[in-house]
């Protein structure tokens, strides 16, 4: 195992060590009773001691104890499994929500869901059997030191056998690890695959050829590669498995080959040998089989440190922001590069020089792929500039905490998510009567209830939905409004309401509204118009 799996190892028992506690404890106790049990029936075997009907009943005794002890610990084991599953995939989110937007759009959607779902598993699954490991170590380790202490020769001819075995166990194990690190890669393509299925019904609906060259190219070959990655791991992780079932099986047929040919060793020797290795049959077993998720858990280790998420799994602390103290937001020779990709120069935008000041509604257009929406992000905080100086006030960009700064706005992007869940300021409860307001004004209010600041349903139209999107902004009563092509899913009827009627009165509130549009016959309500051209932005002077 590398330093970054032995480091969340550590730290997942650490965070669990009384539960570990007591399924260890359990786990010692039935290996004990195993051992009482297998020393007494091998003296009643052999005959080496009167027997006493009395002892039937201690024998019954141990088996209700063993019982409960083996089930206790398993119970514990998975329940501490599930626990584990649950927090990692609490804090991995965290990790995600507080990674910077621009990681999170590198890394892929379907990259984290891979990761929250699939990864979390293995490591979970990994950190479970990693006590079972321990156990069939130590066990072994103890039942071998018991056979040679009655018999040397037969104990170091099972010694021979046993380093045959982990030589090949170990060259099984690696071989296993190469085609699940291959099978967990191709994952993130399978993922991605199954977000278009999802997503992409309307296409391959009203596209037959469409659905066809999908499933061909983009469906069926990363599903493949994952199926023939699976089975060549399966085919390894099967062989260990006989290998640990056929070598404890074979170090008795050479045992009792010993003894009858060559005299090695009393009839006692060799009974005991037998019951010491049927009974480490299955912690050997178990000690074999449980590398497979070990080596999941370290694949998916692995792939957590590769995406480079945030270290932080706390909750964010809420920025103490004055909102009456704001003023303006200036961009001074404000630049943003976009990664080169593919042999390409990425985009850039810039430099910008603008200032936005309180309660003036700014306009932004431009055609598709000019920048817009990176000027958007940069203006809201989600984009850090590449250079350049972003001023809240008299705080400069490089100086203020974004988190509070950010805190200033209210958005509805074009790939906006909708909650159903409503937030008044800063966090508080809505007040029914706002909420029922904004339904009737939005002619949503036979559509959509509202329990509990909980909607009722989300399944609407795009319109619909961004309707409540903006019912959620104006609820969050943030100082800037910032709407990315908001009218152009709304009717001709909901779309003069927006502006001549919801906008000016936002101005009025003092609000300052960030819009991208291109709806020129609203224009004149514009106080400044923004128009960015090819990562070049420029005020329009307009005449109202």
């Amino acid at each position: 195992m590398n330093s970054k799996t032995i480091s969340i190892y550590k730290k997942l028992y650490k965070n669990n060590k009384y539960i570990l506690f007591w399924a260890f404890l359990f786990g010692i106790l039935s290996t004990l009773i195993n051992i009482y049990l297998i020393d007494t029936i091998s003296v009643i075997i052999n005959g080496t001691a009167p027997f006493d009907i009395n002892e039937l009943g201690v024998l019954l005794v141990m088996c209700v104890l063993l019982f409960v002890f083996v089930s206790g610990s398993q119970i514990l084991f998975d329940k501490l499994g599930n626990h584990i599953v649950f927090h990692l995939m609490t804090e991995l989110s965290q990790r995600v929500l507080n990674t910077p937007l621009e990681q999170i759009h590198k890394i892929g959607k379907a990259k984290i869901i891979a990761t929250l779902i699939n990864d979390t598993d293995s490591i979970s699954d990994a950190f479970v059997g990693l006590p079972f490991v321990v156990f069939g170590v130590s066990i072994a380790l103890a039942g071998f030191v018991y056979l040679g202490s009655l018999s040397l020769p037969l104990f170091l001819a099972l010694f021979v056998i046993l380093v045959i075995t982990v030589i090949i166990a170990v060259r099984l194990i690696n071989k296993t690890d190469l085609y699940m690190e291959m099978e967990r890669e191709v994952e993130d393509e399978v993922y991605a695959a199954f977000h278009a299925v999802a997503e992409g019904q309307n296409e391959f609906k009203l596209n037959i050829y469409r659905h066809i060259d999908f499933t061909k190219n983009e469906l069926i070959p990363p599903i493949d590669k994952s199926r023939q990655f699976a089975n060549k791991a399966i085919v390894f992780i099967s062989l260990t498995e006989g290998l640990a079932e056929s070598a404890t099986v074979f170090m008795m047929v050479f045992i009792i080959a010993l003894h009858f040919i060559f005299g090695i060793g009393s009839f006692e020797h060799l009974t005991t040998f037998a019951l010491v290795i049927l009974f480490l049959r299955p912690p050997i077993s178990g000690l074999l089989t449980s590398f497979p998720a070990l080596i999941q858990g370290k694949v998916a280790v692995e792939k957590i440190a590769s995406l480079k998420l945030s270290g932080s799994t706390k909750l964010p602390s809420p920025p103490n922001v004055d909102f009456e103290q704001w003023q303006s937001i200036s961009m001074k020779e404000v630049e943003y590069y976009y990664p080169d990709s593919g042999g390409e120069r990425g985009f850039h935008i810039g430099p910008i020089d603008l200032n936005i000041n309180r309660g003036e509604v700014v306009f932004i257009v431009g055609g598709n792929g000019s920048g817009k929406s990176t000027l958007a992000k940069l203006l809201t905080g989600l984009y850090q500039p590449s250079s350049g100086s972003v001023t809240l006030n008299t705080s400069s960009g490089d100086d203020i905490n974004m988190e509070a700064y950010r805190h200033h706005f209210s958005i509805v992007l074009s790939d906006f998510f909708l909650f159903k869940r409503l937030l008044g300021a800063n966090g508080e409860k809505t007040t029914t009567e706002k909420v029922d307001n904004y339904l009737q004004l939005f002619k949503l209010d036979k559509k959509v209830k509202v329990n509990d600041d909980t909607l009722s349903t989300i399944d609407l139209s795009q319109g619909q939905r961004k309707r409540l999107a903006l019912m959620a902004a104006f609820l969050e009563d943030k100082p800037i409004i910032l709407l990315d092509e908001w009218a152009a899913d709304q009717d001709p009827i909901f779309r003069r309401i927006f502006y001549r009627e919801l906008l000016p009165e936002l101005k009025r509130k003092g609000k300052t509204i960030i819009a991208i549009t291109h709806d020129e016959h609203y224009f004149d309500l514009a106080d400044h118009i923004l128009r960015v051209n090819n990562g070049v932005v420029e005020k329009l002077n307009y005449f109202k």
